[in-house]
């Protein structure tokens, strides 16, 4: 699977798009978001990089499309998991 193939150097790669203008940005996000949903079971490498990338962004800074792939990928991950976790203390931390 594509996912299993991308090294964490790709993923820094493909995420440094994301500050070059929003239109980019969003259109990674798709990409990221496509992949966390449509492979059920897609990598560990993949959720926590992006569970991790989406925590580095400030809360004040969080909008509607920060928040819909943080919601995707908490949907893919096991509820006892530790992206479960991570996950639900980057919303929590969205929300405080």
């Amino acid at each position: 699977m594509l996912q299993e193939a991308l090294t964490d150097k790709d993923l820094d790669l493909i995420w440094s798009a994301t500050s070059s203008d929003t239109q980019t940005k969003y259109e990674i996000y798709k990409v990221l978001s496509g992949a966390a949903s449509t492979y059920h079971q897609s990598s560990n490498n993949l959720k926590l990089f992006l569970i991790h990338r989406m925590g580095e962004i400030s809360p004040k800074d969080f909008g509607e499309k920060e928040l819909e792939l943080v919601l995707t990928v908490g949907r893919v991950v096991t509820a006892n998991s530790e992206y479960a976790k991570i996950a639900q203390e980057l919303l929590w931390k969205i929300v405080i």
